[in-house]
């Protein structure tokens, strides 16, 4: 069984392969060992796995000969390694919010039949494509189709701009996003976007989670279509918004 191995000391590498002129190689030129070796994390990735100090298995140096032997809780740490790496070049060491991977894919599927366009990258599986869409440098959010639709997805942009956390943002309706005075304006909006399907270059005013205003700027707004094309929601995309005075 391979061991999880505890340390405080300053970050270093602890290895009981063989030594380098008798280790195997992969056919991508990786060593591979025989036994374990683990390398110590930071603290921001030893706080993603396993708490404030830790060892974490990498991945890319287990042996073929062994990886059949990890139990299934070693197999998902070594996919959230590699999960937790991808996260790190991306400029995201934290962990990602609990997201909906299905409504992801609806989300961006629909953007494409609507817009004729990638909203984002699409290379890659559905972890990686929600992890791209919530370190975009533009602002996407959702919400559900409902008489009082609720929002459910706000990704990194968003958060920041409506100044609330995940759990403080998504669930509260969207109307709360618009002042009262605005509210009028806003159903007219969405109604154009249920009939037609999306709108482009939309303009309105915001309100963030604290009361800041600002003007949101060529906005595309469109419904969210399931596998059957049956509307479930509505989602916004904007890179362009400007800070209001108050009033």
């Amino acid at each position: 069984r391979i061991h999880h191995w505890t340390d405080t000391r300053p970050t270093r590498s602890i290895s009981t392969s063989p030594s380098p002129s008798r280790r195997r190689h992969n056919q991508s030129g990786e060593p591979l060992i025989d036994s374990l070796q683990t390398v110590q994390n930071s603290p921001a990735t030893s706080s993603f796995i396993f708490g404030q100090s830790g060892y974490l298995i990498v991945p890319s140096l287990i042996d073929p000969l062994i990886k059949p032997h990890l139990s299934i809780v070693e197999s998902d740490l070594l996919a959230t390694k590699r999960h937790f790496l991808r996260r790190m070049n991306a400029g995201f060491p934290e962990p990602l919010p609990p997201m909906d991977l299905t409504w992801i894919r609806w989300l961006l599927d629909s953007y494409a039949c609507w817009l004729k366009r990638e909203l984002i990258d699409r290379t890659g599986t559905m972890e990686e494509q929600s992890e791209r869409l919530f370190v975009a440098p533009f602002v996407v959010a959702s919400h559900t189709k409902a008489e009082d639709p609720i929002l459910n997805y706000g990704n990194r942009q968003a958060l920041a701009l409506w100044e609330g956390t995940w759990e403080e943002l998504t669930g509260i309706p969207s109307r709360f996003t618009a002042e009262p005075v605005n509210q009028p304006e806003r159903a007219r909006m969405l109604e154009q976007v249920a009939t037609h399907g999306f709108v482009t270059d939309y303009r309105g005013i915001r309100i963030s989670r604290t009361g800041r205003r600002f003007l949101v700027k060529q906005a595309t707004v469109w419904n969210i279509l399931d596998d059957h094309g049956t509307i479930q929601g509505q989602a916004a995309t904007f890179s362009r918004w400007e800070p209001l005075p108050e009033e």
